[in-house]
């Protein structure tokens, strides 16, 4: 059977409506409890460019809806040189070209797979063999966004010439933990800097190191608690702020005294401006987008960016040493738990000196300077000049706060942070909390 296009599905997943078709797509939208509505998109595309070409024109027309949206099948296209096997790229360059300028328009996104890596061969032998990836799954953000995991599997290819896929999107009933992360709109405000200080005046009675370690934790509790108790969420900040404009704005004509009203205006079109600073410097921050400039307000394209970002960091599925691949959620972590514990455990057999006495004995020295730099006390221009050099926005470790915290709070946090880190290089020992990570999935 070639040539068409047959959708079955069972009764329970919801109420399906046909929307649009044509000779190489098929559109549906199911109507159940979560997401609400969400469009199908079954592909089986023509092999000849041009027509390839105008179905990726007729499809980003099922974008504009703007609805959860995934599509599958056959859409006899590659993405890159990585998806064939056998002949040359020239083959798929120009409707490679062509499928990745449909996927960047429209913002959709690939799901990735286990198994074999080619969905198509041609079954011919010796060096006219042909492999591709020609079936796939697509979806865009708000698809992404209404499941908390996914799997596409390849199955064996045995009575045709295609892969069947089997996709697997799960939701989890679990609460999710909110990992605490230093925003960095909050240094706009004036609690913030309050928390921070009252957080480091106390002085803890132990080790550099702990009591390093305390003060991160005073700080994310002081700031956790600024957050929930006094800071107004941004969206609804600016949703009262644009309320207020409104109403002002309305009345403003039948008010004798305008002169009042011009300034109130004013006053909330200064607020307006910031809080719509603040937000986008939140969702670049999330997105870690480095070239942000003051005026890039596009918090739509960064809210985007931090979901592909999500997407892309998350783990939906996992295969262990036996080739099983899990996708349930409290498996998964049960895996990495035993995984990490089984690496890092302690082991009876390892002996210092039986390493050193193995070593050749024509190994390069370090001569006398050499040995006094390598040894000598780290300085307090040292650390600064270290965390000046390393990347802005990026991901902060498992205490939250990142490099920009450490800059612009400095004349608070260098003296306990300087002699944590003396205190490391003299006892060669971390905090245990200094070796957590935190994994996504």
């Amino acid at each position: 059977m070639s040539g068409g296009i047959i959708t079955l599905w069972k009764q329970r997943v919801g109420r399906i409506t046909p929307i649009a078709q044509s000779r190489f797509s098929l559109h549906l939208v199911l109507s159940s409890e979560k997401p609400k509505e969400w469009i199908v998109t079954i592909i089986y595309n023509s092999q000849h460019g041009n027509i390839q070409k105008a179905l990726w024109k007729n499809l980003s027309l099922i974008s504009m809806l703007d609805l959860p949206w995934i599509l599958l099948g056959d859409f006899n296209a590659i993405l890159n040189t990585n998806e064939h096997r056998g002949g040359l790229f020239v083959n798929y360059s120009l409707k490679s070209r062509h499928f990745n300028d449909f996927l960047i328009q429209n913002q959709l996104f690939d799901l990735g797979f286990y198994g074999p890596p080619f969905t198509w061969c041609n079954n011919q032998g010796g060096l006219a063999r042909r492999w591709a990836r020609l079936d796939r799954f697509l979806a865009n953000s708000a698809w992404l966004s209404s499941f908390d995991s996914y799997c596409n599997n390849h199955l064996p290819r045995i009575h045709s010439d295609h892969s069947p896929m089997f996709l697997i999107a799960k939701f989890f009933n679990h609460k999710k933990q909110r990992v605490f992360r230093f925003e960095d709109f909050w240094f706009g405000y004036d609690k913030c800097h309050k928390a921070v200080a009252r957080a480091w005046e106390f002085k803890p009675n132990t080790t550099p190191m702990h009591a390093f370690s305390h003060l991160l934790s005073r700080t994310k509790n002081y700031l956790a608690h600024w957050r929930k108790n006094g800071l107004t969420p941004l969206d609804a900040a600016i949703g009262k702020t644009e309320e207020d404009i409104s109403y002002i704005e309305s009345i403003e004509s039948s008010l004798q005294h305008d002169d009042l009203s011009r300034i109130a205006l004013r006053s909330l079109y200064h607020k307006h401006s910031a809080l719509i600073q603040q937000n986008s410097i939140r969702w670049a921050q999330r997105a870690r987008l480095m070239w942000l400039k003051n005026g890039d307000f596009n918090t739509k394209f960064f809210h985007n960016h931090a979901k592909i970002k999500g997407h892309r960091n998350k783990i939906s599925a996992i295969m262990t040493d036996q080739g099983e691949i899990i996708t349930d959620h409290q498996r998964i972590g049960k895996e990495f738990i035993d995984f990490y514990t089984n690496l890092w455990a302690t082991s009876n057999t390892f002996d210092i000196n039986d390493l050193a006495e193995r070593l050749p004995n024509d190994l390069p020295t370090l001569n006398e300077e050499d040995r006094l730099t390598l040894t000598r006390n780290v300085t307090v221009p040292e650390i600064y000049n270290t965390l000046k050099s390393m990347g802005k926005g990026k991901s902060p470790g498992p205490d939250g706060l990142n490099v920009e915290f450490y800059l612009f709070y400095w004349e608070i946090v260098k003296d306990p942070l300087t002699q944590a880190i003396e205190s490391f290089f003299k006892c060669t020992q971390f905090t245990k909390d200094h070796g957590a990570k935190h994994i996504l999935y």
